[in-house]
C-alpha cells in the first residue's frame, strides 16, 4: 500500500526534482521543473476506505496545503469517493461529509476536476468491483484552474491488466511555447479528388 511517482528521464531532469512524503503511505509531493524555468507541483494521494479515516485524511491534507501559492498545482490519485452520483454505476451519492471535506482541498487551492469539467455529462469509470459489478470514477486528477487552457489530452479508464484500477491521464503543455497560428490555407481534399473540379481550371486557360 502506498503512492509512487514514475519519471521519464528522457523528458525530465532528475536533478531538478524535489520529493516530499506528506503523509506516509497516503500522500506524496513532487516538484518538477519543465519548460523555461516552469515548475509543476504534483501531489499523489491514496485515500483510506474507512469513512472517518477518509474525512481525517482530507482534513489533514487541507491543512498541509493551506499555505500553497502554486498556480501549477495538481492533486491526483485514488480518492476512494466521488463528488457526484454520475461517477458511480449504479449511480448513488457519497457521504456528504466526505465530499465536503474533499471540496475544501479543491476550493482553497482553486482546483478543478479537469476530466469532469471537459466531459460534464459523460460516464467513464476507473474502478470495477468484480463481485458486485459496480463501477466508479474514484481515480481523478485535479489541476489548478490556471492550467485548464494548457490541457490537450485527457482520458479515463484506458485499460490495463496489472491492477483493478484503470489509469487516468492528463497531458499539459508548457506555458511558454511559441504561438503557431492556424497554419496555411489549402484547398479541401474532397474538392481536389473530384475530377470535374480538376478539369475546370484547365478549361479556363
Amino acid at each position: 500500500m502506498g503512492v509512487a511517482f514514475a519519471i521519464n528521464r528522457d523528458l525530465m531532469d532528475e536533478n531538478g526534482l524535489q520529493h516530499e512524503i506528506m503523509i506516509p503511505k497516503r500522500a506524496s509531493k513532487l516538484k518538477v521543473k519543465w519548460g523555461d524555468n516552469q515548475e509543476l507541483t504534483l501531489i499523489n494521494t491514496y485515500a483510506p476506505n474507512n469513512e472517518e479515516d477518509k474525512i481525517g485524511f482530507f482534513k489533514k491534507l487541507t491543512k498541509m496545503t493551506r499555505n500553497n501559492k502554486h498556480k501549477d498545482l495538481c492533486i491526483m490519485g485514488d480518492f476512494n469517493c466521488v463528488e457526484s452520483d454520475i461517477d458511480r454505476s449504479p449511480p448513488h451519492r457519497d457521504n456528504e461529509r466526505i465530499v465536503a471535506s474533499l471540496r475544501k482541498i479543491t476550493t482553497k487551492n482553486k482546483l478543478v476536476d479537469i476530466w469532469r469539467m471537459q466531459n460534464p455529462t459523460d460516464k467513464s469509470f476507473s474502478f470495477l468491483q468484480k463481485s458486485s459489478k459496480a463501477m466508479a470514477h474514484i481515480d481523478r486528477i485535479y489541476i489548478h484552474r490556471d492550467l485548464v487552457n494548457y490541457v490537450y489530452d485527457n482520458e479515463v479508464g484506458m485499460g490495463q491488466e496489472i491492477s483493478n484500477h484503470d489509469p487516468v491521464l492528463v497531458k499539459i503543455m508548457a506555458k511558454n511555447l511559441p504561438y503557431c497560428g492556424k497554419g496555411l490555407w489549402k484547398l479541401p481534399d474532397e474538392i481536389i479528388m473530384k475530377t470535374k473540379s480538376l478539369e475546370r481550371p484547365q478549361k479556363r486557360y
